[in-house]
């Protein structure tokens, strides 16, 4: 069974966000064909999820966007990029895109509920100590392949898809239904994504 993983499809992360990828909002109407282009065995849409000063926000810290700070989380030695306020609950920023299909989504997975830990991965923590519950919902659902899409390539697109590999499963990109930040990011992404065994597709597929 085939799993369609849609990361962090959300309204700060397309265009009039507050952490905005270029070109985000295109992607809407691909998504929703691609959810619709086969029968998987399910659907699952990530969303950050932050609360108020949580550790990933520039202000929570009082330095400058885009920074980076050195912190001890869970007694690991972890350096965090610091990024605008984005996705604060219940905010609009923190609502997946209006015009995906909701009724055809199985799951919808917050991360980064917790204001100590940094999410990229759907799966856990940016220092692999504090797992969501995705990895248990694919193994109850026999799932053995996983297809990812969304926000951002270079970073939670990445990281989902890198873990996802590591658990076990059969990982593929489908790289035109993501977009990056930047263009070195996505280079460095599809590098690390195929140094590491994911599949990435760069042609549509619907």
């Amino acid at each position: 069974m085939d799993a369609l993983i849609i990361v962090d499809f959300q309204n700060d992360f397309v265009e009039n966000g507050s952490l905005a990828v270029e070109g985000g909002l295109s992607l809407t109407g691909p998504i929703n064909n691609l959810i619709h282009f086969r029968k998987w065995g399910c659907v699952i849409a990530t969303k950050d999820w932050h609360p108020e000063k949580h550790i990933s926000f520039a202000s929570t810290h009082g330095t400058p966007v885009f920074s980076g700070i050195d912190l001890m989380i869970n007694g690991r030695d972890t350096h965090l990029t610091l990024w605008p306020d984005h996705c604060v609950q219940e905010s609009h920023g923190a609502m997946i895109v209006d015009g995906i299909d909701f009724k055809s989504i199985d799951l919808i997975l917050p991360k980064g509920c917790d204001p100590e830990y940094e999410f990229y991965s759907a799966f856990r923590d940016v220092t692999k100590t504090k797992e969501t519950e995705l990895l248990g919902y694919l193994k109850s659902k026999a799932i053995k392949s996983v297809y990812v899409v969304g926000l951002a390539l270079d970073f939670c697109v990445l990281h989902t898809a890198l873990d996802a590999v590591e658990y076990g499963f059969d990982t593929t990109v489908l790289v035109s239904y993501t977009k990056p930040i930047s263009v070195e990011g996505a280079n460095r992404a599809l590098h690390l994504l195929q140094e590491n065994g994911v599949k990435c597709i760069m042609e549509a597929i619907n």
